[in-house]
């Protein structure tokens, strides 16, 4: 499956949090109960159009990727994929062009998951991400050369 990434415009807002919405939906019930107005307005208050970029396939939306990088590090903030997309490598390349290009220009990456998301966690250990500080409900990991 050949996706690629675009950049956003305001008008991917509201796929980006139904994506998201999807995504995490069973975590944060399970861990918080879910709150729509609460995660609406933090939603929007985070929102910024040059941390995201769209993954699409074939034209098709198919998920997002939020990121922030200095000159030392790169946090992938968050990384989803529509479930009917899951499973095929897509997530796991995006990551690993991101280690690419990390190893390139000497940065360290961070990544977090909900301790519940054992599918991700398996991912992105799989990937070389190690966990370097829990907290409660989540998991943060980090690639970093020093790891390889």
């Amino acid at each position: 499956m050949k996706y690629y990434l675009r950049d956003i415009s305001i008008e991917d807002k509201e796929f980006i949090y139904c994506t998201k919405k999807s995504s995490i939906y069973d975590f944060v019930k399970k861990t918080w109960g879910w709150d729509e107005a609460y995660q609406m307005r933090d939603f929007h208050s985070d929102f910024n159009l040059t941390d995201f970029k769209i993954i699409a396939l074939n034209k098709k939306d198919i998920g997002f990727i939020q990121t922030n990088e200095s000159e030392i590090m790169i946090n992938i903030i968050e990384i989803h994929v529509i479930q009917e997309y899951q499973g095929h490598g897509i997530g796991s390349s995006i990551i690993k062009s991101i280690i690419e290009q990390a190893a390139k220009d000497n940065k360290t990456i961070t990544i977090g998951c909900f301790k519940d998301n054992l599918r991700a966690k398996e991912l992105y250990t799989k990937l070389g991400f190690k966990v370097i500080a829990t907290t409660d409900t989540h998991f943060n990991m980090e690639y970093s050369l020093m790891n390889k």
